[in-house]
This record gives C-alpha cells, structure tokens and sequence, in this order.
C-alpha cells in the first residue's frame, strides 16, 4: 500500500519544491582552484531543492549531524520513470517516459520536446537509465566539473535530481536531469 502511493508523494515533493524560492545549496568547493586552496568561491547551486535532500559531492565537507544518512539505492532489474532532460545544448532535451530492464533502457516515450513528433529519431540506447545518470555525476566528479549535484529520495535512495555544469562561466555545457515517477517493477510487467 505505502509503495503505491511512493511516486505520489515524491512527485508531491517536486511540486512542493518548484514552488518554494529558489534554496542556495553550496556545494564546495566548486572549482579547480578552489580544490587546490580548499576555500569555495562562487560554488552556489541555486534550486528549488530543499538542502535536506542534497547528498554531498565527492568535495563537499561534512554532512551535518542533522541529515540523515544517504540511502544506498541498487538499481533493480526493472523499473520506469519519468525523465525531464533540460539545460545547455545537447540532443536529449525533453520529457520521457522510460523502461529500463536488466540496466538497459528498452522502451521511451517522449512526452514533450522535438522527438515528440519525431520519435523515429530517439534510439532507446540514447535515453540513460538511473544508474547511467549516476555514472555521469561520478565522471563528472572524477573530471573535475564545476558544479555536480546529486539528489536523492530520502526513502529509497534513487536519485531525483542530477545535474552537471563542466564550467560555471561557459555557456550552454550544462546537463540537468529531473526523475519523476520512479517505480520498481517486477521483471516482464509493463
């Protein structure tokens, strides 16, 4: 019964969140030269994410006594969800529908954004599962981007917020990717 309402309430959540001032989550520090001092410069993510859901970077200090522990998720072998792909320029921007089974994405619907009505153009392969996105943050990470910011569901760990910006003064090379609608499901259901 509680599992059921689960994607109601983390899609109440994101409601909830969009609707509240933007929230300054410092994530520190931010940049090269600020790894090499240690001292964070201008490393604000501003989103309407509350800071009680942020799970610290690979740089970030310590998370206060107060948070609860990250949540460890483990991808299972079937699931959807609901993809909102936004930020910088890159092919990938719109809203999906998506079916993973065994890690590999086997199903999309786009739901808003130019494969809506070109939906031939969309290889399921180019559309990144939940562990994909979560790849793509520790790459990120591991290159030294700017700013990486991972979200993750309080109650069972898989990430609804992912977003990646290489270089805070470049233009258009971000990456944000919004999961709405997670649910696990049993192999062979649709």
């Amino acid at each position: 019964m509680v599992s059921r309402f689960l994607p109601l309430a983390i899609a109440l959540v994101a409601v909830a969140c969009t609707s509240l001032p933007s929230a300054s989550v410092p994530v520190s520090p931010t940049s090269s030269a600020d790894r090499a001092t240690g001292s964070p410069s201008a490393g604000v993510f501003s989103t309407p994410v509350p800071p009680a859901l942020e799970t610290p970077s690979a740089t970030a200090g310590p998370t206060p006594a107060a948070s609860p522990a990250p949540v460890e998720w483990s991808e299972p072998d079937a699931y959807t969800f609901t993809l909102e792909s936004t930020c910088g320029e890159r092919a990938l921007i719109g809203t999906f529908n998506v079916e993973v089974q065994h890690g590999e994405t086997v199903g999309v619907e786009a739901i808003s954004g130019y494969f809506v009505s070109h939906p031939a153009a969309l290889p399921t392969s180019a559309v990144p599962t939940l562990d994909d996105l979560l790849a793509e943050a520790s790459d990120a990470r591991s290159r030294d981007a700017d700013e990486v910011s991972v979200v993750l569901d309080p109650i069972d760990g898989h990430p609804v917020w992912v977003s990646i910006d290489w270089k805070t003064n470049t233009i258009d090379d971000e990456a944000c990717y919004e999961i709405t609608n997670y649910s696990p499901r049993p192999l062979g259901s649709a």
